[in-house]
């Protein structure tokens, strides 16, 4: 379901219109819509945001054009094209350090970082032996790029400088991941590596049950210092629990695609992605899944979740998608004075008054799907649920002085 934006100010109703919309709409939604399809097609490798409004995609570009980075400050629906300054270069892993600093990594040993939102990107050649470039991870200043060949590079000044680092082996690494600047992960075709010393050395874990020959590893993800997980192609999934000595199979799992990137949100709440429109979610660390629906049918490359519970997905053909999930927007930051929605449960006309000023508002069901979206500029607002089917909603509100959820029961 594309969600319905609409300007609203003071006690001006919602237009009856618009639920007409949301009727038809309710039955049919998508838990992840398509906000984006970028011309022309091309692949987006990577999708990072720097909060619930600001991110940054990139693509493969072979028309002559430059213009392969995308960048959205309105929370994806609309996009500005910038220059990496290359055409017919694919690359494949984003680094946000902020809204304004960013660093990808790509072919032909390259990285680029722009500390001015993209106005200006700058290019360094990290491998001076062209090596291929398919991941990026940093922890301060200290970060790590990783691609084929066994190329390894690692940098303590931000970028300025980078060394070359030995690895176990040479053979293509597609994911590197540092939880300290000197403990972290590398994985790819049927392996995975631990170091806790920046790189010097690289320890194999004492289990790991892989399922078959000539699988990849795609990313590995960790909720916290101990436990962590890793996705990879037919549909495979492994759990660690001590910080990555030993991993366990998850088997699971309701798919055989290639699962092309997964984000533990905690110890619990992960989802995953991949090929053929494959996007899932667990709630119970990795033991069950729920497959989820999404608005593309297409091969699935990367996956971000914002702090505010925005979740992104790139697709190979240049879409974007978007699910908001109110089970993990922020902890409201102000009291419960700072907020009244009323009256609760509502039969027509809902009242939400905020001290500050309301920027957007958004009704999902129990199942976290997103059924109605509206805009604000007022510190009062009415919206007329007699559209809605009876039962609870989660109401999310973003205003200038902080983020609220709050339940509320349409009767």
């Amino acid at each position: 379901m594309k969600a319905t934006h609409l300007q609203t100010s003071g006690l001006k109703l919602i237009l009856p219109l618009c639920f007409l919309l949301l009727t038809s709409l309710t039955s049919s939604a998508q838990d992840w819509v398509k906000v984006k399809t970028f011309q022309p097609g091309q692949t987006l490798h990577c999708i990072r945001f720097a909060n619930y409004m600001v991110g940054y995609t990139v693509s493969s570009l072979y028309n002559g054009s430059t213009y392969n980075i995308h960048k959205t400050e309105d929370g994806g629906n609309t996009w500005i094209d910038q220059s990496s300054g290359y055409t017919s270069t694919r690359f494949k892993d984003i680094f946000v350090f902020s809204e304004d600093t960013v660093m990808m990594c790509g072919n032909y040993g390259l990285v680029i970082h722009t500390t001015d939102g993209g106005v200006n990107w700058i290019a360094d050649t990290v491998s001076p032996d062209g090596d291929h470039l398919f991941g990026i991870s940093f922890v301060g200043q200290t970060g790590y790029v990783c691609g084929n060949s066994g190329a390894i590079y690692k940098t303590t000044d931000m970028g300025d400088t980078w060394t070359k680092i030995d690895p176990p082996f040479i053979t293509a690494i597609e994911e590197i991941n540092f939880l300290t600047e000197g403990f972290g992960f590398i994985c790819g075709l049927n392996f995975i590596y631990y170091t806790e010393d920046g790189g010097e050395n690289w320890i194999e874990p004492e289990t790991f049950p892989g399922a078959t020959t000539n699988w990849w590893l795609r990313q590995i993800s960790f909720a916290n210092d101990s436990v962590g997980f890793v996705c990879g192609d037919i549909g495979q999934i492994y759990m660690t629990t001590d910080r990555g000595k030993n991993w366990e199979w998850m088997e699971n799992t309701p798919t055989s695609e290639s699962l092309q990137t997964m984000i533990a949100l905690d110890e619990n709440k992960l989802f995953a992605c991949g090929f053929a429109g494959t996007v899932m979610r667990s709630t119970d660390g990795a033991k069950n899944w729920e497959l989820m629906s999404a608005a593309s049918q297409q091969n699935f490359y990367s996956m971000d979740f914002t702090p505010e519970g925005v979740g992104f997905i790139s697709t190979h053909i240049g879409e974007v998608l978007r699910y908001t999930d109110p089970y993990l927007s922020v902890p409201e930051t102000k009291p419960s004075h700072s907020l009244s929605v009323y009256p609760n449960p509502a039969r027509n006309i809902l009242t939400i008054e905020a001290k500050s000023i309301i920027k957007t508002m958004g009704f999902y069901n129990v199942s976290g799907c997103l059924v109605y979206e509206c805009s604000s500029n007022s510190n009062q607002q009415q919206i007329n649920v007699s559209g809605f089917d009876t039962g609870f909603y989660f109401l999310r509100i973003v205003t200038k002085e902080g983020n609220f959820v709050r339940q509320v029961l349409v009767e």
